[in-house]
């Protein structure tokens, strides 16, 4: 049997809260456990893993990308890239947008 995450963690805090309502502290320990496990099971927020490597793309420089790209029409997209600090894939969301 599989069970979707969010349907385990409702069942360990059903559990959770069976336990707390024992006067055994050993069980209200295991109680407090379960709870614990349970918030585990949440996702953790996204965070930004890496600083970002490029510049932002501003009005400027899309103008001075397909302006470079006119007057060497035979360079790459990564080269163009390397000329302005941005990534290849946004020369191509500038040149074929």
């Amino acid at each position: 049997m599989s069970m979707p995450i969010p349907e385990i963690r409702e069942c360990l805090y059903s559990v959770a809260r069976e336990l707390l309502t024992y006067s055994d502290p050993a069980l209200q320990d295991l109680g407090f456990l379960v709870r614990h496990l349970a918030e585990e099971t949440k996702r953790r927020p996204a965070v930004t893993r890496a600083p970002a490597g490029c510049d932002p793309v501003t009005e400027e420089t899309k103008r001075a990308v397909i302006e470079a790209h006119r007057l060497n029409p035979n360079l790459r997209m990564d080269q163009l890239g390397d000329l302005f600090n941005i990534n290849q894939g946004r020369v191509s969301e500038i040149l074929h947008p």
